[in-house]
């Protein structure tokens, strides 16, 4: 039985759309830090939440673009 590794879908327009607005969560972000400065930043815990919250977004992006490039290597 061999077992057969179908090529990685592409980027669609929503997941590129999300990837844009994410970009711009993560630049409020920091925008936000900078400005208040780190104790201030961190003692509202929104800003905790939105941290990990963008922080796992990140992730799932990052392994999302090493399972794309290892069943491309596969191919």
């Amino acid at each position: 039985m061999s077992s057969k590794v179908c090529p990685p879908p592409k980027k669609g327009l929503t997941e590129l759309r999300t990837q844009y607005h994410l970009t711009g969560l993560i630049w409020s972000e920091i925008k936000q830090l900078w400005d208040v400065g780190l104790r201030e930043y961190v003692n509202d815990m929104w800003n905790v939440i939105d941290f990990v919250t963008n922080s796992l977004y990140v992730a799932t992006i990052a392994l999302r673009l090493v399972a794309y490039y290892k069943v491309k290597l596969k191919l």
